[in-house]
């Protein structure tokens, strides 16, 4: 009575042992909530061995979504520090069967001699988490009791790694969906400020073409497009105001080349086209015809094509165009008015060049007074010396000419005629104007010396306007030496031939010279450092040099003087 009296006892021991290890086992989930796979494995692991008395448990963990596969093995405190099972990979597949069973087996110790038990368990519905082994040197190991708290305690372990697992999974799910939620977010904000750029250059590019509208409509020019054909898109107000079109229809029922005069059509065609095709645009005068009255309007026009902006091919062809019939008439205008001043000029340079050019004259003049006298005493003789006679009237036909030609170079000077312009030798034409202001040139006690180029090739030009031009400047030199008195007054006109293509005319002289400030200024009309000037001379002067294609400027020499210089094109073979 008394043994089972005691065998009851050490069974309700064992009950209420089981009973308390239940408790604890089911605390371990608190224990492990929030925990990595690794630390609630070893944290059961250790829980095992202390609860069961084992010598160590051992746990393999597969790898899953991505994360690689772990072992863990926990043993008993008390064991010897060199355990043969230190390092699993090496010991445990030495003594582990090849097929691990399902129930309970015995094996050899790897911690020493004999044998030891081994509770095998697969963790997860279909062994997919792992297995883990419960080892114990006691042959009775597990009891029935033991494999209840054991199975407890690993489920719930197994079910702590399933919610780690979950929460991990649910982790980096959200990571991942709060990364493309920003990556998102991001091309969203990209998307945004992109189509608010885009927003704002449509805007800006409907304002710009706003602007550019009002500006065509509101422009005084004849602005059009048209197709590459030829048909007509588009005139502004003021273009079909210009040739009488009645409004954007009768615009639109029209082709380029309605709108030049019959006569240019053929020139449209065959040359303003072809060059507009070939490079992209074209410029230069024409006539455009009134569409009511046929008359013809003369016009700057300035034809291009448009392309599109994908594929860069024209797609269109536009013109501005710009009315010049009144420019025209007023260039004319000017052009009479410069000429008729030129004119006037060379008169007043005359009128003040009067007693040189008296001078001129009277002394072919009374060389043929002197020479008929002395015809008339040697045909008084007896008998008559006719060789003598006929040679004092050949020197009177000879001062007669040179009378005349003196004469006619002033006429030449002073009379209104029409410019012509020709082959010039510029040697030839310095020397005449030389030959009038030689008694000017006396009186003022200038010493003038000439260095005139041999071969120069010869100029087009006007040989009155460019004699006006070198005598106002010979004039402008004598006077700017007029009140010099401490050193000579010298004047020096040269020629010579300068980039192959030009001719350059040079007067020096010696004078008082233009100061730095005024070299700007001294060509403009009506400006002039003379007391009694005019301003004119030097304006007249540089326009008829630009009127010939060349230039004209002032230097400053290095000594005393200026030299004022000028170039015109040769004339090419």
């Amino acid at each position: 009575m008394a043994a089972e009296l005691s065998t009851t006892v050490e069974e309700i021991k064992r009950l209420q042992g089981c009973i308390n290890d239940l408790i604890s086992v089911q605390a371990l989930p608190a224990v492990w909530s929030g925990q990595a796979s690794p630390q609630i494995v070893g944290n059961l692991l250790e829980v095992l061995v202390r609860v069961h008395g084992l010598d160590f448990a051992y746990a393999r963990i597969n790898s899953w979504n991505g994360t690689p596969s772990f072992e863990v093995i926990r043993a008993d405190q008390h064991q010897t520090p060199h355990r043969p099972y230190d390092n699993p990979n090496r010991a445990l597949e030495d003594w582990l069967p090849v097929a691990l069973p399902h129930t309970p087996f015995a094996m050899s110790n790897p911690s020493g001699e004999g044998s030891v038990s081994v509770a095998p368990f697969r963790l997860g519905l279909q062994d997919e988490i792992g297995f883990l082994l419960a080892v114990s040197r006691r042959d009775d190991f597990p009891t029935t009791t033991e494999l209840i708290v054991l199975r407890v305690a690993i489920n719930q372990g197994v079910i702590a790694l399933h919610e780690s697992r979950l929460l991990s999974e649910q982790k980096s799910v959200a990571e991942e969906l709060d990364r493309r939620v920003r990556e998102r977010t991001e091309e969203l904000r990209a998307v945004n400020v992109a189509l608010t750029q885009e927003i704002g250059e449509r805007e800006r590019a409907q304002e710009e073409n706003r602007k550019l509208a009002l500006l065509v409509e509101n422009s005084s020019d004849f602005i059009a497009i048209a197709a590459l054909d030829g048909q007509v898109l588009f005139v502004n107000r003021a273009g079909q105001e210009m040739v009488g079109l009645d409004g954007d229809e009768h615009a639109r029922a029209t082709s380029v080349i309605d709108y030049s005069m019959e006569e240019d059509r053929e020139h449209m065609r065959n040359h303003i086209l072809p060059t507009l095709q070939r490079e992209e645009h074209w410029e230069g005068e024409r006539r455009f015809r009134h569409f009511k009255t046929g008359a013809a309007i003369l016009t700057w026009q300035h034809i291009f094509l448009i392309k599109s902006p994908d594929s860069d091919r024209p797609v269109m062809m536009a013109t501005i165009s710009r009315d010049i019939s009144d420019r025209r008439r007023a260039e004319e205008a000017l052009h009479t008015a410069r000429g008729e001043l030129a004119r006037v000029s060379r008169v007043i340079t005359v009128g003040e060049l009067a007693a040189s050019i008296a001078h001129e004259v009277n002394q072919p003049l009374a060389a043929i007074v002197t020479g008929g006298n002395a015809c008339m005493r040697w045909l008084a003789v007896a008998p008559p010396n006719l060789d003598e006679a006929r040679a004092a009237v050949s020197r009177i036909v000879r001062d007669g000419n040179r009378a005349s030609e003196v004469i006619a170079r002033i006429r030449n000077l002073v009379k209104k005629t029409i410019i012509e312009k020709a082959d010039l030798d510029v040697n030839e034409t310095i020397q005449e104007v030389v030959s009038l202001v030689q008694s000017e040139i006396r009186k003022n006690k200038v010493a003038l010396s000439t260095e005139l180029a041999a071969d120069l090739p010869s100029v087009l030009g006007d040989r009155v306007q460019l004699q006006q031009v070198v005598l106002n400047l010979m004039m402008n030199g004598i006077e700017a030496m007029s009140a010099i008195a401490d050193r000579p007054r010298e004047l020096a006109i040269t020629t010579q031939r300068v980039e192959i293509d030009k001719v350059r005319v040079s007067v020096r002289d010696s004078g008082i010279g233009v100061a730095a400030q005024d070299i700007e200024w001294i060509f403009n009309p009506f400006c002039t450092t003379k007391r009694e000037g005019m301003g004119m001379g030097l304006s007249i002067s540089r326009s008829i040099i630009e009127a010939h294609g060349g230039r004209l400027w002032l230097a400053r020499n290095h000594g005393a003087g200026t030299t004022l210089q000028f170039t015109l094109p040769v004339v090419r073979a």
